[in-house]
């Protein structure tokens, strides 16, 4: 444990190429719509603490093309080396820390379309934010964790919406309605 006044080490496990392996057949097609999403099984990081200081140590969270699909992966080089979060037969891109280090929403392809997913980092649990095979990208936390905002064609032009994390089952609320594209949303302090 730290003292007080330190930050905490986080403790990433290696790579477990026994688990990725048996994960990924490149030749598996994305589900479709109507296909439960039960492949879903993430690598598990062993992380000893979560902290929201992730993002003040630089702890670095991306997607990077492996193979033929775009994964997600965590990189610190003082803390840990790079790390595989996800090795499906699917994209998984736009990976984005919770202001609190427990969460990570991330646009993936896992149920046919694009959709914004939320996976809890200390139960691995994974929740699906969206669900209504439009392009959703690019999802941006509220400070306070309870709101996503993300760029979406579902309106027949990129617009930024937020849904309520609390309220799942409520419509999203568009905010940007012009006739460009809006994109890229970030949550001010």
């Amino acid at each position: 444990a730290a003292q007080t006044g330190q930050t905490p080490t986080p403790t990433f496990a290696p790579l477990n190429e026994t688990i990725i392996d048996e994960q990924l057949d490149i030749n598996d097609q994305p589900p479709t719509q109507s296909t439960p999403t039960t492949l879903f099984q993430p690598v598990q990081l062993g992380m000893d603490t979560i902290s929201e200081d992730y993002n003040e140590m630089g702890v670095l969270v991306f997607s990077m093309m492996d193979g033929i699909h775009q994964h997600l992966f965590v990189y610190h080089p003082l803390f840990f080396p790079l790390t595989r979060l996800t090795n499906y037969a699917w994209d998984d891109i736009h990976p984005s820390f919770s202001a609190d280090g427990r969460s990570l929403a991330y646009a993936s392809t896992q149920t046919g379309f694009w959709e914004i997913f939320v996976l809890d980092l200390t139960t691995y649990e994974q929740i699906q934010v969206t669900q209504d095979n439009f392009y959703e990208g690019s999802p941006s936390w509220s400070p306070d964790g309870k709101w996503i905002a993300y760029e979406s064609n579902r309106s027949g032009n990129l617009d930024i919406f937020i849904q309520s994390l609390d309220s799942l089952e409520e419509e999203p609320i568009q905010l940007t309605s012009d006739t460009t594209a809006d994109y890229s949303p970030r949550w001010s302090p």
